[in-house]
């Protein structure tokens, strides 16, 4: 039974089947899909675009979009090239909120740039994404029109905090060595701001919940935050959660807020001489690869592949990582197969097997228990650090001892020989 259309140029129903936009494939290399949304005067006209294929290299200036695709059923329409495509609510709302009045608006976005219908595009365009995102002006972080009350408390409270922190950093005596930015007084106006409470509500919207938009926010070379009709610099958000968390310590309501620490370290690679300033000597470090997907075991991701795929473009510390490209053709316990093997092969470490979780259930599976499962988190509350791995020890093998790593062939059992001195 065919499914009934709303018509984005009347409004009238339509039924048939060819009006459903048909996904070209890209040309083989560094290619890539934008769209231009056109304008509309009122929130209610219905969603019109036009897709265009470019090379990454040749594409014109456009935004990317970070949103939280929420359910999957796509019960809303946008017109493409003068075709149906069937969309997300949220993804519905999204473009909405973006969409300008006066003129059309080059974007990048997922769900539509990308055939979700065909795994190996998906897994090609996912290898692209760290670079699509770079050579975007900007990723518009959609939150949604939720909160018309919250939101300009909150644009209000950032812009003091940012007022506050750059006088600091203003200061001839300020030396910018490790942990030097002042604690407040106890009659800092700045701790009984009344936006904190607004702000503690910006961060429990579900965008913060969610993985992806990680290295959507990390990447780009600006991200604005759109919350009902008021815009955020993104950064001086994570700069105001960075003076409470470390400056506001005793404050009664600090334990409520909570941002990734994947999101902190976006903040310490990109204004790096401005975080030490509220950490102690080295606690800034970039974390490893390894503790990126440790660290977004507290993140949410539809895929299961994707708690590997979404981090690889994360900057880290490692030197060497697996080459591994994202294939959505490969059931997720492959790719976390894949993955282990791939990394013990390169590194010959032993580090990834204290990120190992196991539970009676993954006991009496087939899986091979010393892979660890990236989709699991044994805990209830996060509580800093998932587990007691520290880089600076070697649990597993002694420094003093040299081991000869091996994996069998069909990659369930790990070999491990090691030489005394």
């Amino acid at each position: 039974m065919s499914q009934q259309q709303i018509s984005p140029a009347t409004g009238a129903q339509d039924t048939r089947l060819d009006c459903y936009y048909e996904y070209e494939s890209l040309p083989v290399g560094l290619f890539f899909r934008y769209l231009v949304l056109q304008p509309a005067s009122a929130d209610t006209d219905p969603l019109v675009c036009t897709l265009y294929t470019a090379h990454l290299h040749e594409i014109p200036h456009f935004e990317a979009i970070s949103y939280v695709w929420g359910i999957s059923v796509k019960n809303k329409l946008i017109s493409c090239n003068g075709k149906v495509i069937h969309i997300t609510a949220n993804l519905h709302d999204a473009l909405c909120q973006v969409r300008l009045a006066d003129k059309p608006r080059t974007l990048w976005v997922d769900s539509i740039c990308i055939n979700q219908a065909n795994p190996k595009e998906q897994g090609h365009q996912v290898s692209l994404m760290k670079h699509i995102y770079k050579k975007s002006n900007c990723t518009l972080i959609c939150l949604g029109a939720s909160s018309y009350i919250h939101a300009p408390m909150v644009a209000a409270l950032v812009a003091d905090v940012d007022y506050m922190i750059q006088n600091v950093f203003g200061r001839a005596d300020f030396d910018w060595a490790s942990n030097s930015f002042p604690f407040p007084d106890k009659g800092e106006p700045l701790l009984s701001h009344s936006g904190w409470e607004s702000f503690g509500v910006l961060l429990q919207q579900p965008w913060f919940s969610r993985g992806w938009v990680v290295q959507e926010a990390a990447l780009g070379p600006e991200a604005l935050v759109l919350w009902a009709d008021t815009t955020i610099d993104w950064l001086k958000i994570v700069r105001a959660y960075i003076w409470r968390i470390r400056r506001a310590l005793k404050h009664p309501d600090i334990q409520h807020l909570w941002l990734s620490d994947l999101h902190l370290q976006g903040f310490h690679i990109r204004r790096n001489g401005e975080a030490i300033t509220f950490r102690p000597e080295g606690a800034a470090n970039p974390f490893t690869f390894l503790e990126i997907l440790d660290c977004a075991r507290w993140l949410g991701f539809t895929d299961p592949r994707d708690r590997i795929y979404a981090s690889l473009s994360m900057p880290n510390s490692d030197k060497l990582l697996p080459a591994l490209r994202p294939n959505y053709e490969l059931p997720y316990i492959k790719v976390y197969r894949d993955f282990a093997c791939e990394y013990l092969r390169i590194s010959e470490d032993l580090d990834i097997l204290h990120f190992v979780h196991n539970d009676n259930r993954t006991l009496e599976c087939d899986f091979p228990s010393w892979i660890p499962r990236w989709d699991m988190r044994l805990y209830s509350s996060y509580t800093g650090n998932l587990n007691t791995y520290n880089k600076s020890f070697r649990r597993i093998v002694s420094r003093l001892s040299s081991t000869k790593i091996t994996v069998s062939l069909d990659q369930t059992t790990l070999k491990l020989r090691t030489s005394k001195f």
